[in-house]
């Protein structure tokens, strides 16, 4: 009996993990100023690609872990004027944050 009990939790668990790795959207990212990339850039963990000033990538659909990659973004492409995950485009204490306070 505890064998199944602990095949039940771990599938369980692997489930769980599935469902929260799926949770991703697509999001948006418009800098300051245009970044110079002619390769697509790491956010996180997944691949964003650029033109101009803004990029377009994959980014998880809650919002602290949307707020960890729009800060990535920041560090790498200067300040980000503008931050959309799904449906939540970032306000303007979301972008004060994303940016370290700038």
């Amino acid at each position: 009996m505890p064998r199944l009990m602990i095949l039940a939790l771990g599938l369980g668990m692997a489930a769980a993990q599935g469902a929260a790795a799926s949770d991703w959207v697509g999001g948006n990212a418009t800098f300051e100023r245009p970044v110079r990339s002619d390769k697509p850039i790491l956010g996180g963990e997944s691949v964003w690609r650029c033109e101009g000033a803004t990029c377009r990538g994959r980014t998880p659909s809650h919002f602290k872990s949307a707020q960890r990659y729009c800060r990535e973004l920041a560090r790498w492409g200067g300040p980000v004027t503008s931050f959309q995950a799904g449906a939540v485009t970032f306000d303007a204490e979301a972008l004060r944050r994303c940016n370290g306070g700038r």
